[in-house]
C-alpha cells in the first residue's frame, strides 16, 4: 500500500550498507513493540478456489501486507517459533500438520487406535473437525500466551497484535481498490491473524543473517 515494492528491496540488497539500514528499520517494531502506521495498511484480495465459482462463501481472501513487516513476521512467528518448538519437543506426537509429517501417518494412527478399541472392547468416539477459518477466529489473548510458551519475545507479540487489531483493510475488486477501509476501533478491536501472503524478499538471505536473534 505504501509503494515500497519488492524492487525497492532488490535495489537495497545490492548495497550492504543500505541493506543493514533497512534491516534496522525492520527490527525496530519487533524489538520495541511499536506498531508503525505504514504497517497498518492492508489490501484484501479474494481468489477463486475453483474455476467459474463466484459464490462469496467459496472464495479465499488473502491479506497483502507491507513486504518488510511481512518478512519479519515470517522469520519470527513461522521459522524461529516453530524451530524453538521442535528443539524443545513442544509439538505433540499426534500433530501431523508439521514439517516432515505425512497425512498417511495420521490415517494409519487413527485406524490403529480404532482397531485397539474394538479388540479391547473399550468404548470410544472419534470425530473429524475441519478448523474452517481458523486464522480469522484466532483470539489474541490466547494466541499471545501460546506464543510466549514457544519462546517468542513479548515485544514482537505486542507489535503483531497491535498492528492487526487496528489494521486499515482496503479491498481490491475487478474495478480497482476501495478508497474506504474497515478497521478495529477502541472497544471493538480486530482479532485473528488473516490468511496472509508473505512476500519473501529476493534478498531474504541477507536479512535472515542480520535480523535480531532471540
Amino acid at each position: 500500500m505504501s509503494g515500497l515494492h519488492v524492487g525497492f528491496y532488490k535495489a537495497t540488497a545490492s548495497v550492504t550498507r543500505l541493506a543493514r539500514l533497512t534491516t534496522q528499520f525492520i527490527n525496530i517494531p519487533f524489538r520495541t513493540g511499536y506498531s508503525s502506521w505504514r504497517h497498518k495498511g492492508d489490501l484484501n484480495v479474494t481468489l477463486q478456489k475453483k474455476p467459474d465459482c463466484f459464490d462469496p462463501t467459496r472464495q479465499l481472501t488473502i491479506h497483502l501486507l507491507e513486504a518488510d513487516f511481512s518478512e519479519g513476521c515470517k522469520m519470527i512467528f513461522s521459522k524461529r517459533m516453530m524451530n524453538n518448538a521442535r528443539t524443545k519437543n513442544q509439538i505433540p506426537e499426534e500433530q501431523y500438520a508439521r514439517k516432515g509429517g505425512k497425512s498417511v501417518d495420521a490415517a494409519l494412527h487413527k485406524v490403529l487406535i480404532l482397531d485397539h478399541m474394538r479388540l479391547m472392547r473399550r468404548p470410544g468416539i472419534g470425530f473429524a473437525s475441519d478448523l474452517m477459518n481458523c486464522y480469522d477466529r484466532m483470539a489474541h489473548a490466547a494466541g499471545s500466551l501460546a506464543m510466549l510458551t514457544l519462546g517468542v519475545p513479548s515485544n514482537a507479540i505486542q507489535c503483531l497484535s497491535t498492528t492487526v487489531q487496528c489494521m486499515r483493510n482496503y479491498i481490491r475488486i475487478a474495478y480497482g481498490d476501495s478508497k474506504n477501509y474497515y478497521c478495529g476501533i477502541e472497544g471493538d478491536l480486530l482479532q485473528g491473524g488473516g490468511k496472509v501472503i508473505l512476500l519473501l524478499h529476493p534478498c531474504g538471505q541477507l536479512f535472515r543473517l542480520l535480523l535480531f536473534e532471540y
